[in-house]
């Protein structure tokens, strides 16, 4: 693995429990977009995303901004690999509006850290209900 993939998921990992906080950017709390914004700081990644943002995407903004970022999405689930950002779809009419860092699952596999708004940062097996809520995966390290 990529010392910056590393770096990137020891981030998100260190981030499990912390509270939710819609535009929250620290360990005091942080919401989806934050904790992918820390978690790929602290990997190296260079970013400038200053923009607020509402608790729902509008216009399709997050997946437009993820594309701006990282370029186009990885065709083939078949080749996510840790530290891929997945867009999932959350919430009302299955709207792409969650985003969540892949890791490497300690039993094998793969899983998903992810801030979510009634427990906290959690990770949890990628399992076939989460690939299913996946709209797409971008990499940010080439």
């Amino acid at each position: 693995m990529k010392d910056e993939v590393r770096k990137t998921i020891t981030m998100a990992r260190y981030l499990v429990g912390t509270k939710w906080r819609h535009l929250g950017r620290s360990v005091k709390g942080v919401d989806c977009l934050g904790l992918v914004i820390l978690s790929l700081t602290a990997g190296g990644f260079e970013q400038k995303y200053d923009r607020k943002y509402g608790r729902e995407p509008w216009k399709d903004g997050l997946r437009q901004a993820l594309k701006d970022h990282f370029g186009e999405p990885i065709a083939n689930s078949d080749e996510f690999q840790p530290g891929d950002i997945a867009l999932l779809k959350w919430g009302r009419e299955d709207q792409p509006s969650h985003v969540g860092i892949l890791a490497d699952y300690m039993y094998g596999g793969l899983s998903i850290i992810h801030a979510y708004s009634v427990i906290a940062v959690t990770e949890h097996r990628l399992d076939e209900k989460w690939r299913d809520l996946i709209i797409e995966v971008y990499r940010p390290w080439p």
